[in-house]
């Protein structure tokens, strides 16, 4: 019997060894581009809610292969009491456009309220935070 088990065991080692080809788990060079916000950056004037703004970043050392790629634009505050990074993944300001633009108008959510630590997050193939600016609330919910 114990013989049995150890033909089978040794058997269907094999089997998987051959059947999995080595070939397939090659490296894969992995191009991690990460371009600089250039708006909204420190002096800007406060984006108010409802306003459409522009976020733009540095194109200029884009590599080929992440020319054709889209990016999403969310919007985050720090929360300075809890020492948090707070980000709307929920509800991107901007989606599906491309990169390679190196721009992409923005609506300033009517929800957000006034406060001085908000940020944008461009993501593509890596998250890049903007510098903090304001929001000013002109709605009279907040």
């Amino acid at each position: 019997m114990f013989s049995i088990i150890v033909l089978f065991t040794t058997l269907f080692f094999v089997l998987g060894v051959v059947a999995y080809p080595a070939g397939s788990t090659r490296p894969q060079n992995l191009i991690v581009w990460n371009p600089q916000i250039t708006s909204p950056k420190p002096g800007d004037k406060p984006w108010v809610s409802n306003e459409r703004r522009n976020v733009t970043w540095s194109i200029d050392d884009i590599p080929p292969e992440k020319r054709n790629e889209t990016g999403k634009v969310v919007l985050g505050h720090w929360d300075m009491d809890r020492k948090n990074e707070n980000l709307n993944y929920t509800h991107p300001i901007a989606r599906d456009f491309p990169l390679i633009t190196g721009w992409v108008e923005c609506t300033m959510p009517p929800y957000v309220p006034s406060g001085e630590q908000y940020f944008v997050v461009l993501f593509g193939d890596s998250g890049n935070t903007s510098p903090t600016f304001s929001v000013i609330n002109n709605s009279s919910a907040y």
